[in-house]
């Protein structure tokens, strides 16, 4: 073996080495070897193997513009629960009168009256708040949670579309590192006069348009740390995201597929507690809308024209009656609030079921794409082996080992870049199920 046939060998097997590593440093903890980048919001993110996906879904929800909502709701529950727990369904009323004959006869009678006007509850009408008032921090409660549902969905786009990136930049590099060593050996063979200089800079040129891919690939992942920066406020990622599909990802079968994943879906669980809340609502309306019966507790002070005076206690009780058809009204104006409710939870649940039909199909074509991306690979290999070492006999022209590369390239990417999709698929099924990942 000749001296520049074993530097040649050398190289490519140093290439081979380089691209190993960064194929290994291109999945979810690539950005090792980005830390001599720029810092600030574009740069590195380190990864913390005690951070946990649930975590970052916390930090994530406490940036939420949409966690003031749940705070108010129960602030509200918490109100309509210290109003059904009084001792009155409403404000008491203090009433004094006075009453003299100094426009009329003037003969000097004077009268004076005093009292306190009590609202009684009405029967139904105190569990009817009640009512509302659980039903309303029900209804926070499955707010937060449906909260850290959406909040755990953009987590987990950002998170896959993180690690496809940085699939994507380390295998630019890859590919960086091979058109550098295939010109370096074009070059030696271009001294030793094997091969034209044309070549030569076709393989200078192919390292000038690796080195914009690989530009252009960073550039895509500072843009997505800047995104995840912006959604968790956090520097770190988790070490490893992957999550196993909800339900162990059998296919549900039966006239209602999904029925039993969809049961506590806190999307749903909001829904059904907001059709409840109206339904208390609707109840309370009715008993509310009538006016309360009331009870006058005074006393009453008198002064005749002879000077003699007349104290007395007063006891009154106030029924309204005839009130059949307000209430009857309020009912029907609440029932509208009440139907569409009932249409959004039905909606809703239609819409999920879909969903989840979707991701599920895509999890099995996300799969199958793999093995077919796996076969493609091990073929397209192959063929580069046999294309280098007719390119090294002189049998194979560069342009055609170029074509070689760039099939294999291409296959190799496919392949790795399926293994994440399968991930993020499996990802978004669960995030469809309503699963929301535990701190």
């Amino acid at each position: 073996m000749t001296r520049s046939r074993w530097r040649r060998r050398s190289t490519g097997r140093k290439a081979a080495r380089l691209g190993a590593a960064a194929l290994l440093l291109g999945g979810l903890g690539a950005e090792a070897a980005e830390q001599g980048e720029d810092a600030g919001p574009y740069g590195p993110l380190s990864g913390d193997p005690g951070l946990s996906l649930g975590e970052v879904v916390r930090a994530a929800v406490q940036r939420l513009p949409e966690r003031l909502e749940p705070q108010a709701r129960e602030r509200e529950a918490e109100a309509l629960e210290r109003r059904a727990a009084a001792w009155l369904p409403g404000n008491p009323a203090l009433a004094i009168s006075h009453t003299n004959d100094a426009v009329g006869t003037d003969a000097g009678n004077r009268e004076w009256e005093g009292g306190l006007e009590i609202p009684l509850w009405r029967p139904g009408q105190r569990s009817a708040r009640r009512d509302l008032a659980e039903g309303a921090a029900a209804q926070a409660q499955a707010g937060r949670e449906a909260l850290r549902l959406e909040a755990a969905g953009r987590v987990r786009e950002r998170l896959w579309g993180l690690a496809l990136q940085r699939k994507r930049v380390a295998m630019a590099r890859i590919e960086l590192e091979t058109a550098e060593a295939l010109e370096e050996k074009v070059t030696r063979r271009f001294e030793l006069g094997d091969l034209p200089r044309s070549e030569v800079l076709m393989a200078r040129d192919r390292v000038v348009q690796k080195e914009a891919a690989l530009a252009e690939a960073r550039s895509g992942l500072r843009a997505r740390r800047a995104d995840y920066r912006r959604l968790t406020g956090l520097e770190r990622t988790p070490q490893q995201w992957r999550e196993p599909r909800a339900e162990g990802g059998k296919a549900p079968a039966g006239p209602e597929p999904y029925a039993e994943l969809l049961r506590d879906h806190p999307a749903l669980a909001r829904a059904r507690r907001a059709v409840e809340r109206r339904r208390a609502q609707r109840e309370l309306a009715g008993e509310e809308a009538a006016e309360s019966p009331s009870l006058m507790l005074g006393t009453r002070r008198e002064r005749g024209a002879g000077g003699e005076t007349v104290n007395s206690l007063q006891a009154s009780l106030h029924i309204p009656l005839g009130q059949r058809t307000q209430t009857q009204y309020q009912r029907a104006s609440a029932g509208v609030e009440l139907a569409q409710a009932e249409s959004r939870l039905a909606r809703l649940r239609r819409d999920l079921r879909g969903a989840l039909e979707r991701a599920h199909e895509a999890v099995a074509a996300a799969r199958e794409l793999l093995r077919r991306a796996r076969r493609r690979e091990e073929t397209a290999g192959e063929t580069l082996e046999m294309a280098r070492r007719a390119f090294e006999a002189g049998e194979y022209d560069l342009i055609d080992l170029l074509r070689v590369q760039d099939r294999y390239a291409a296959a190799r990417q496919a392949r790795a870049q399926q293994a994440l999709e399968l991930q993020r698929a499996i990802a978004r099924y669960n995030q469809a199920a309503g699963e929301v990942p535990q701190p």
